[in-house]
């Protein structure tokens, strides 16, 4: 708001108040303009540990007890075996690694992680996939940059899912389903392909709103 009155203000200056203060003070240079730059987009670990008190995100001791519930149900979670492997992979993302709760009782677990992002994809009975893409990397525009300006007020058109405190993005693809969201300045992607019939929309939104943080600093 305060920026926005700063803005209002300086548009309010006429032609003819400018060219005065230009004469009273011929010989003062000029300050240069400068333009705002671009952000370096980093993950807030703060807004981290915040959604984890009000349970927007779990812990790694509500998954360690989904699988314990798991093998009590006699069926081996594939999960058991690789999440220490997969907190230390984890530990070297500057992105906050989100996996779904559901994957305790995923046929099969992979973690493939990069300096900036990582991808976590699992198999389900039933021949249900998915994946949750995160990325926190590079640059973006500033936040009063038009093209900015214009996304976050698309953004605010979408349906907000109150459980993880986002607004959220559902579209097709060639393979299935996908929902995008924004969390922690991170950008994320989850991916749900269905062999058989399923609602989509409901699988994306239970996923997103039970995703555990492994790499919680």
């Amino acid at each position: 708001m305060r920026r926005l009155a700063l803005v209002l203000l300086l548009a309010l200056a006429t032609p003819g108040a400018i060219a005065q203060r230009q004469q009273q003070t011929p010989n003062q240079p000029q300050a240069p303009t400068t333009k705002p730059g671009p952000v370096r987009v980093e993950p807030n670990w703060s807004q981290v540990t915040a959604a984890q008190r009000s349970q927007q995100v779990q812990g790694l001791d509500q998954l360690q007890s989904a699988i314990k519930q798991q093998q009590a149900g006699q069926r081996p979670s594939d999960l058991q075996g690789k999440l220490s492997s997969f907190v230390t992979q984890a530990a070297a993302v500057n992105a906050a690694v989100l996996i779904p709760l559901s994957a305790a009782r995923a046929d099969t677990t992979e973690l493939v992680t990069g300096k900036t992002f990582y991808n976590f994809s699992a198999s389900y009975p039933g021949g249900q996939t998915s994946s949750v893409l995160g990325m926190c990397s590079g640059t973006r525009l500033p936040d009063d940059h038009p093209i900015v300006r214009s996304m976050q007020a698309e953004t605010r058109q979408r349906p907000l899912l109150p459980s993880l405190g986002e607004r959220y993005q559902i579209t097709a693809t060639e393979t299935g389903n996908q929902m995008t969201f924004s969390k922690f300045g991170c950008a994320y992607e989850i991916e749900l392909t269905c062999t058989a019939s399923c609602n989509a929309e409901r699988e994306l939104t239970d996923i997103a709103s039970n995703l555990v943080v492994i790499n919680a600093r």
